[in-house]
């Protein structure tokens, strides 16, 4: 595993995305939304584990795809 601040030093190195979980994911959503924020998923969509996910694209949030879960 790689300490956060030494993998973005590397040149070479690049976060893909990052994941959060949330309990209410159709509310997330509506947040972002009302934020103006861009998603690449509306309505969320079924994932790995059949779960609910959803999208928002890296050029939303400075470069890194985020994902986001129902963790319920």
């Amino acid at each position: 595993h790689i300490p956060p601040h030494l993998h973005a030093s590397r040149p070479t190195s690049r976060v893909h995305h990052m994941l959060w979980g949330v309990g209410d994911l159709p509310a997330e959503l509506a947040r972002l939304k009302a934020l103006e924020a861009l998603l690449i998923d509306w309505p969320p969509r079924r994932g790995l584990f059949g779960l609910p996910v959803a999208f928002v694209p890296p050029q939303a949030t400075g470069g890194v795809l985020a994902e986001f879960v129902s963790d319920d």
